[in-house]
């Protein structure tokens, strides 16, 4: 169930949302990034390419590393379905340590497979969390959701870790996720909370 269901959910979230590259802004704008770490002569003297030293993020260091050795179309694509696997396995991991009945897990898999909140639009008008697109938030928002569940069964070193990790690619949703730790920290009535 812990495999077969995330699978599944990829699927229909595929199925109902598609999966782009190239084409979405988010990931148009980090491309010439990543080109540009691969191939330096592509963007001789612009502005653009020149901003990167003020990305907020690992993500183009990371794809251009692994760029040398897979076409970034299908590395992005790999990526974005594994990261979508994780994503979805951490819904279910999070819903059955909340709730006792496994039934619960699966509603809660296939509301987030087909939620255009979590995929195409969200009602403020900022992104959604994992876009039709891999992006530096498709990568962090599952690395970040295993570290809440390792947080909460209370497995530090690795809920830490992986809070690092996302931190590397998203900070601010890691900043976001670390006060969440604090305050649930300073508020714990059951013991000191130690590493």
């Amino acid at each position: 169930m812990a495999f077969i269901l995330p699978v599944s959910a990829v699927l229909l979230n595929l199925a109902l949302y598609g999966y782009r590259y190239g084409t979405d802004p988010n990931t148009a704008q980090v491309l010439p990034f990543i080109n540009s770490l691969l191939e330096p002569a592509l963007y001789p003297n612009d502005a653009y390419v020149a901003s990167f030293s003020a990305f907020p993020s690992f993500y183009p260091l990371v794809m251009a590393g692994l760029g040398r050795f897979v076409p970034l179309p299908a590395l992005h694509l790999g990526l974005y379905l594994a990261g979508r696997a994780l994503f979805f396995y951490g819904v279910w991991r999070l819903a059955r340590r909340l709730f006792p009945a496994s039934g619960t897990a699966v509603a809660a898999v296939f509301l987030a497979a087909v939620s255009p909140l979590a995929s195409v639009f969200s009602p403020l008008g900022e992104d959604p969390l994992m876009k039709t697109s891999l992006y530096h938030t498709s990568l962090a928002a599952p690395i970040l959701l295993l570290s809440l569940c390792l947080f909460l069964e209370e497995r530090w070193l690795a809920s830490f870790g992986l809070l690092a990790a996302g931190f590397c690619l998203h900070p601010l949703a890691a900043a976001h996720l670390a006060v969440l730790y604090l305050a649930a920290s300073a508020f714990s009535l059951r013991r000191p909370w130690a590493l």
